[in-house]
């Protein structure tokens, strides 16, 4: 991951915290990091590499998505 992203490591269960909240993602990603990629709409995409495995509702604290899917990367 470049400088500059917003990343959070998963947990030794599964889960990793965002705004003071755990989401479990998933016991195969445990010590893995994830970029947050925060969007307008109140909507986060967790993205692993070039893809985005998550998409979260921050106003009403629940996944959207768990779709994967590729991402174009970021031009900072």
């Amino acid at each position: 991951y470049d400088a500059g992203l917003t990343l959070r490591r998963v947990n030794s269960k599964g889960y990793l915290s965002i705004q003071g909240r755990r989401y479990y993602l998933s016991e195969a990603m445990i010590g893995k990091y994830v970029e947050l990629r925060f969007r307008p709409d109140n909507l986060v995409d967790l993205c692993y590499g070039p893809f985005r495995i998550a998409s979260i509702d921050l106003s009403e604290r629940l996944f959207r998505s768990r779709k994967i899917s590729r991402v174009p990367p970021l031009n900072l």
